[in-house]
């Protein structure tokens, strides 16, 4: 994977993982709300060159990991399909880029590993004395509802994604992710890891969405980049 540019205050960059089956333009709004949360005014692919010095993360770079197939997904494909939209879908991107790592690795590969993995690639060339470029878990609401949720996340894993890494959440139409924190011990145990980013622009389209839709012979214009439907 490529290194982003180095920034002179703390450097960071974010990370989503997820199915992607397929990629809708939801997930990829996600990096520029993200951006926009950060007190850039401006989206576009020149933000990891212009970005704001006087912000207090320099956000460098987003990157997009893609589950692999062992974890048995109801309608997802393959994962060389996958990992080909998810290419198509950021090739005109000069900020988003895709790790396939996880994707074609033949056991399910946790979060944290993929987290960690990760961390310890895009820092390997990191020079002495110079500080490292943090990692942050983006995602959704429903993965923070998930990770309240009994039996799905393992504690140890919650706490060290949080702690290790911090997480940013996109909050989402008929969600109160405020309230999940608030309802689950761990999570406002560690609130202070949590970044909440708003919705100015409510976006509700999902991958189920859009398999639903293609399966319908419908079609998915303006709801995923156009090269996308082909890959099926």
């Amino acid at each position: 994977m490529a290194a982003p540019t180095e920034g002179k205050k703390e450097r960071a960059v974010v990370l989503t993982c997820g199915t992607f089956s397929p990629i809708t333009y939801a997930h990829l709004r996600m990096f520029g709300m993200e951006i926009s949360y950060s007190h850039t005014l401006t989206i576009g692919t020149e933000l990891a060159k212009d970005y704001a010095e006087d912000n207090n993360i320099d956000l460098l770079g987003g990157y997009i990991s893609g589950v692999s197939d062992a974890y048995k997904k109801k309608g997802m494909i393959d994962h060389h399909h996958r990992v080909e939209m998810l290419e198509r879908a950021t090739k005109d991107s000069e900020w988003i880029q895709v790790d396939g790592w996880e994707a074609a690795q033949p056991n399910f590969v946790t979060t944290l590993v993929v987290l960690t993995r990760f961390y310890l690639n895009i820092n390997r060339d990191r020079k002495e004395g110079e500080s490292p470029i943090q990692v942050k878990l983006l995602c959704g609401a429903d993965l923070l509802e998930s990770m309240s949720a009994e039996g799905v996340w393992h504690p140890d894993d919650i706490r060290d994604i949080l702690t290790r890494f911090g997480l940013y959440v996109i909050d989402r139409a008929g969600s109160d992710a405020a309230k999940v924190i608030e309802s689950n011990k761990l999570l406002t145990e560690l609130r202070e890891h949590i970044t909440l980013i708003p919705q100015t622009i409510i976006n509700e389209i999902s991958s189920t969405k859009l398999r639903d839709i293609l399966s319908r012979g419908r079609s998915p214009k303006y709801l995923t980049p156009d090269a996308i439907p082909h890959c099926r």
